[in-house]
């Protein structure tokens, strides 16, 4: 398997998309995108204004169609599903509203983590990714819900921002970190299934329905937490040096595992075991001395096999998560720079911004 380590392959002088990077004089879609020179590099022009946040909370009514039902279709048995979306919405200039976004699906092994706390640091990422929305879903957590409550959360919540706010999908991607990449892989997966599923029956969706079947631009994948069968490997000997999934963490949180039943269906629920037939294409940081990192090879390696365009960054001795210290490890900033690069290359690819 090709692997990307760095800095052989990619010397962490040479940057883009914030410093460093010669190149011509672009402008795509709003002014947030202006590309300019500044001596020997270009520098993408950031937004003067701060960024408005803005708690979302919107009653989706029965103006979904991905998310319904979908505890079902996975197999489970959620507690309920939800009509209504909650979270953050990041805009860098309101007055000049972004057609892109990124959907920002944070981490903590679906026991933890909430979008309140990422907020700093999706904010910093969505500047950078030429001014582009962020949306920061809540979703609900064991072990008070389930996995397919969750599930839910996220995929209604990427509903909300094409049917309620407009935004097309070949102009989201998608940025999951740890559980948070198991539940942007999902989704990924479940918008190539059902879209599977409507081509098998024949049927012509309606326009809403099309759009809702369209693949976003991407998705990002940092430091995946993408199955849940029996620890093994990595993700069971490396606990003893992941400063992050520690012995501690590792023995609290594997239990809640055991809610999605019997190891047949946590094989059918990990998102590192299902189909990528159909998926766009990706983007996946891991570290490989973390305890993610034999799920994460397996998953690059089944997405590459069903023919998903899969770019796959390594760093070595992190631990896991390690991007989000971006501002205190210089890898974890050459990894950021890593993954906001490729956004950028997959929100400007858009014809609507050629």
């Amino acid at each position: 398997m090709a692997v990307w380590h760095p800095p052989e392959a990619y010397p962490p002088c040479i940057k883009r998309h914030g410093g460093g990077w010669l190149g011509r004089r672009r402008t795509r879609g709003s002014s947030n995108c202006a590309i300019k020179y500044g001596g020997d590099q270009k520098k993408a022009i950031m937004p003067s204004v701060p960024a408005v946040v803005s708690r979302v909370r919107h009653d989706m009514g029965n103006g979904y169609v991905l998310a319904k039902g979908i505890s079902k279709r996975a197999g489970g048995g959620g507690n309920s599903d939800t009509n209504i979306v909650t979270g953050y919405y990041i805009q860098h200039d309101p007055a000049h509203p972004s057609e892109r976004v990124v959907l920002w699906l944070y981490g903590g092994a679906y026991l933890a983590g909430d979008s309140e706390g990422n907020l700093s640091l999706a904010e910093k990422v969505g500047q950078r990714c030429c001014g582009a929305d962020v949306f920061l879903p809540d979703y609900r957590l064991l072990p008070e819900w389930e996995f397919y409550d969750a599930l839910h959360d996220v995929v209604l919540a990427y509903e909300y921002l094409i049917s309620v706010r407009g935004k097309q999908p070949e102009n989201v991607v998608l940025l999951g970190i740890s559980s948070g990449g198991g539940l942007a892989t999902r989704l990924m997966q479940t918008i190539a299934e059902l879209r599977a599923d409507v081509a098998s029956k024949r049927n012509n969706p309606a326009d809403q329905v099309e759009d809702i079947l369209r693949n976003p631009a991407g998705g990002v994948l940092m430091c995946p937490f993408v199955d849940y069968t029996e620890p093994k490997g990595s993700f069971k000997d490396y606990v003893k040096h992941d400063l992050i999934v520690n012995q501690s963490v590792f023995e609290e949180g594997i239990p809640h595992l055991a809610s999605l039943g019997t190891m047949e269906n946590r094989q059918i629920q990990s998102p590192a075991h299902r189909s990528f037939v159909g998926l766009p294409p990706l983007c996946v940081v891991v570290s490989e001395h973390e305890c993610c990192y034999d799920q994460t090879v397996l998953l690059v390696n089944r997405a590459r096999a069903d023919g998903v365009e899969t770019k796959l960054g390594v760093w070595r001795y992190m631990c896991h998560v390690f991007p989000v210290l971006s501002m205190f490890l210089p890898e974890g900033k050459q990894a950021m720079d890593f993954m906001v690069d490729w956004m950028w290359d997959r929100l400007t690819s858009s014809p609507l911004f050629a």
